[in-house]
């Protein structure tokens, strides 16, 4: 039985939260027997350690200083862009 693993998903809105779904297929004899999938969100500046590199890349492009900035202001006053 094969196991394999890859990003089949990734998605960045404009306040540079960056989503993306994880593919596991699981084969045998080149045909799939099962496929499970798992979602997962990034915010700004959070760490990227243990994050595949293609979506590191991609959330470092993203999260420039001006995001970055406007994430730390939402996050300290929500209520202000509870409607945004």
């Amino acid at each position: 039985m094969d196991t394999k693993q890859s990003i089949d998903q990734l998605e960045v809105l404009k306040n540079g939260v960056v989503f993306y779904r994880t593919v596991t297929l699981t084969e045998r004899s080149d045909a799939q027997t099962s496929s499970t999938y798992h979602r997962s969100i990034l915010v700004p500046g959070q760490s990227l350690d243990g994050i595949p590199q293609e979506v590191q890349n991609v959330a470092q492009t993203a999260w420039t200083a001006e995001v970055l900035a406007l994430w730390v202001e939402r996050m300290s006053n929500p209520a202000a862009y509870h409607n945004i």
